[in-house]
C-alpha cells in the first residue's frame, strides 16, 4: 500500500495538489486516510472515490508505473473504462431488450386489433 499511496502523492503533487485537499475532498480527515492505506484497510468504495477526483482508471493505480500513470494523465484518457468483455454483455442485453420490445409491441398490436374487434361487434 506504501506504492499506492505514493502514487497518489505523485499525481496530487503533479496538479499543485495535497494530500489534505484529497482527503478533504472525500470527506475524510487525512490521518484517518493515511492511516487506512498504512494498515492496508482502506476500502474500495475510497479508493473509487480517489479515482473519480484524480480522473484516472481504478485499475492503473495497481497495474501501472507511476510514470505511466502521470502520462495518461497528459493524454487525458478517460478514466471510466469498461471492460471488452463488459461491453460484449451490454450488447447482449442490448440486443436482448431490442427483441423483447419488438415482440411486445407485436403482442400489443395483437390485442389492440382485437379490442377493435370486439367494439365492432358490441355497435353492431
Amino acid at each position: 500500500m506504501e506504492q499506492l499511496i505514493e502514487r497518489i502523492q505523485e499525481v496530487l503533487a503533479s496538479r499543485n495538489a495535497r494530500f489534505k485537499d484529497l482527503a478533504d475532498h472525500l470527506g475524510i480527515d487525512e490521518q484517518s486516510l493515511r492511516e487506512a492505506f498504512e494498515k492496508n484497510t482502506i476500502e474500495i468504495r475510497t479508493m473509487e472515490k480517489i479515482s473519480k477526483e484524480l480522473k484516472i482508471p481504478l485499475y492503473r493505480f495497481f497495474r501501472d508505473p507511476v510514470g505511466n500513470l502521470l502520462e495518461s494523465i497528459k493524454e487525458n484518457q478517460p478514466y471510466a473504462m469498461i471492460s471488452n468483455e463488459e461491453l460484449m454483455n451490454l450488447k447482449i442485453q442490448l440486443d436482448i431488450a431490442q427483441q423483447e420490445i419488438r415482440m411486445l409491441k407485436q403482442e400489443l398490436e395483437a390485442r389492440e386489433s382485437i379490442i377493435d374487434e370486439l367494439r365492432t361487434k358490441i355497435k353492431g
